[in-house]
């Protein structure tokens, strides 16, 4: 059903909404929307769908600026690789950067009720989309709901890039030559047909053993050195 109000200039839309402008979609029970301010108020079971595959599922959503800004409480976000974003407040600007606050990222795309196996919580999170980043500020590192890692600022790249330097998720290990080790991994994005992964073990037993590898990619074949 469609109620128009032209006291206030405004319009109400109520059962399965959908509205399309530019790169966004917004579904919602009920959205109420003011034509003077182009303000939009959507609530019930609302869900923005970007172009680039992003999902955001929300009871109330705040738009205005031709829906390209956004507030939110309480969100959920499902990026196009299936990480998802879960936060208590939310706010996106005009340039597409999202600002999440008391929020926590993971890789878990279907923990079926479990702790996922990783996850970063921060008080604040920034999704800068033209650098294509991820910025964590006072975030803790938790392994299966266990905090195991405090930084005051922390950053990776989002989902849609493929490959950049930087460095990889540290390895864990214990065996009875190493004792106790850890292996910090840099990855060095040569080109596009060539990398190295420098990945030394420190360990309890045998100190520091130096390890690296490369590769190399031919129109016919392939190089690989350990």
């Amino acid at each position: 059903s469609l109620e128009n109000n032209s006291a206030d200039n405004t319009v109400v839309a109520t059962g399965n909404v959908e509205i399309i402008r530019q790169n966004l979609t917004l579904k919602a029970d009920k959205v109420t929307y003011n034509q003077a301010t182009d303000h939009i108020v959507a609530k019930g079971n609302v869900v923005l769908l970007e172009k680039n595959g992003n999902v955001i599922f929300a009871d109330e959503v705040n738009l205005k600026d031709k829906i390209q800004q956004a507030d939110v409480e309480n969100i959920k976000v499902i990026l196009l690789d299936k990480t998802r974003f879960a936060a208590k407040t939310f706010h996106k600007k005009a340039d597409d950067t999202k600002i999440l606050r008391n929020a926590v990222f993971t890789p878990c795309d279907n923990c079926q009720g479990q702790s996922p196996l990783w996850q970063m919580k921060a008080l604040k999170i920034i999704h800068d989309p033209k650098g294509k980043n991820v910025e964590y500020q006072n975030a803790f590192l938790e392994i299966k709901g266990i905090p195991v890692l405090y930084t005051p600022y922390f950053s990776h790249p989002d989902p849609s890039v493929k490959r950049r330097s930087g460095f990889l998720y540290p390895r864990l290990m214990s065996n009875g030559y190493l004792g106790a080790a850890i292996q910090p991994q840099y990855f060095w994005d040569i080109s596009e047909h060539e990398n190295i992964t420098f990945n030394p073990i420190i360990s309890s037993d045998k100190s520091l053993i130096y390890s690296a590898i490369y590769n190399k990619y031919f129109y016919r074949g392939e190089l690989n050195v350990s």
